[in-house]
């Protein structure tokens, strides 16, 4: 299962239940990983990062580029990559 094509909306939601099955049902964090299609190392990540902040952690930025950016590097990283 891919979760590259989910809405930011889908997204928090599938991670929100990830989380609550280890936290409040006791599942373990690779069958989650597995059941929810999130790798081990996220599903870690968003235990911890639901252990630190609570409900916060499950609000989701867009992810990608920018929109009408025109380039992948701020000027920042331009500038020292060259």
């Amino acid at each position: 299962m891919s979760n590259k094509k989910l809405t930011i909306k889908e997204l928090a939601i599938l991670r929100k239940k990830a989380v609550y099955a280890v936290i409040k049902e006791g599942l373990t964090r690779t069958a989650a990983s597995k059941l929810f299609g999130f790798s081990l190392t996220s599903m870690t990540k968003y235990i911890r990062e639901y252990e630190l902040y609570g409900e916060a952690s499950f609000e989701y930025s867009k992810r990608g580029v920018g929109r009408l950016t025109g380039q992948y590097l701020s000027e920042s990283q331009t500038e020292a990559s060259r």
